[in-house]
């Protein structure tokens, strides 16, 4: 656990959420603001701090997506400071000029062919092969996050009416449809398993480390036969399961309420991957 967990004012914020790995994130990236505000009361943080210190991040060579995500968890503590009025302005105002300073880029994913490939090339023979399938499956047609992946328990998997319960972002719970045929592989480990409560469950009955299940993307690139440097990760698997899910449907709000976006603006990255075919198409054509 982070030590700014139990720092006033960050406590009471931190306080909100139950994951302790949202905890965490959000408590690590406090943490570096509170050390560039050196020793200043963050309740009295200027506009110019807060630009000073995504400045600074980006000029250490931060990614674009660690800025919109460190963006995100200042502005809901200073907008829980202003909601209990114990600030009258909020200073994260200025991330809105930024923004235009930090390009969003559109998620990366597989194409059609690497997909099926992928889900073809899986292997079914012990029960760390079972592991490996699991988390690209789950990942790929349920639209799980890595995270999301691990602490998922057989408890929160409905067999009957095919769907399982997850805690997302923001301590968000959802709903999400199972595949029949993932449904099927997932009923005939839980048998071989009766006494265990996570459905990736390591040592002493807790869930598998991230790095564990994060690992499983190196021998899932073995499998397929991709070289060590093709790009392809939990974050990639979901990204791959949400492009085609927009692929059949072409249903941006069903598309987003599937993959559980913050808001529309989001789920649009994967409509441009989308059009990209459509403009290839064009090109032949005309």
């Amino acid at each position: 656990m982070h030590p700014i967990v139990n720092k006033a004012p960050w406590s009471a914020f931190l306080s909100k959420y139950s994951s302790e790995d949202t905890i965490n994130s959000y408590a690590s990236d406090l943490g570096l603001f509170e050390a560039h505000l050196a020793g200043k009361n963050p309740m009295e943080a200027s506009k110019a701090d807060l630009e000073g210190f995504i400045t600074q991040m980006q000029t250490k060579g931060l990614s674009d997506r660690t800025a919109r995500r460190r963006m995100a968890t200042l502005k809901k503590f200073y907008r829980r400071l202003v909601s209990l009025e114990l600030i009258t302005k909020d200073p994260t105002t200025i991330f809105d000029e930024i923004k235009t300073r930090v390009p969003v880029r559109n998620p990366k994913a597989l194409t059609k062919e690497q997909r099926k490939h992928l889900v073809s090339s899986l292997k079914w023979d012990t029960d760390h092969h079972w592991h490996v399938g699991m988390s690209v499956l789950l990942g790929y047609y349920c639209g799980l996050r890595l995270n999301e992946v691990r602490l998922l328990k057989w408890a929160d998997i409905d067999f009957e009416k095919k769907r399982l319960r997850t805690i997302g972002k923001g301590d968000k719970e959802a709903y999400l449809p199972i595949e029949k045929k993932l449904c099927e592989i997932l009923e005939t480990f839980k048998e071989k398993k009766p006494d265990t409560t996570f459905v990736f469950e390591g040592k002493k009955g807790k869930p598998l480390s991230r790095g564990w299940i994060g690992a499983f993307s190196k021998e899932v690139k073995k499998w397929c036969g991709w070289t060590s440097d093709f790009k392809f990760s939990s974050h990639v698997n979901r990204h791959s399961g949400i492009t085609q899910f927009y692929e059949k449907t072409r249903d941006i709000m069903l598309t987003s309420k599937f993959a559980r976006h913050s808001g529309i603006a989001v789920t649009q990255g994967y409509t441009r991957l989308v059009d990209g075919e459509m403009e290839a198409a064009a090109r032949k054509v005309f």
